[in-house]
């Protein structure tokens, strides 16, 4: 996967193991840490990157 690469909400939900609800709160809870496309702009779509879902799934190893 190259980084120009995204994921939609639903598959990076899956790709870490949680929810879809739960991917839009951490994603807004740490915008720092992630792409612009995880947090976009009303109206667009929420795109994961490679390096997002990374992030995301230590997220959730520090939360377990």
């Amino acid at each position: 996967m190259t980084e120009k690469t995204t994921l939609p909400l639903a598959t990076t939900a899956d790709m870490v193991g949680i929810k879809a609800g739960t991917l839009r709160r951490w994603a807004e809870y740490h915008s720092a840490y992630l792409s612009t496309t995880a947090n976009p702009l009303a109206g667009q779509a929420r795109r994961f990157t490679h390096k997002d879902v990374e992030v995301l799934r230590m997220v959730a190893d520090l939360r377990s």
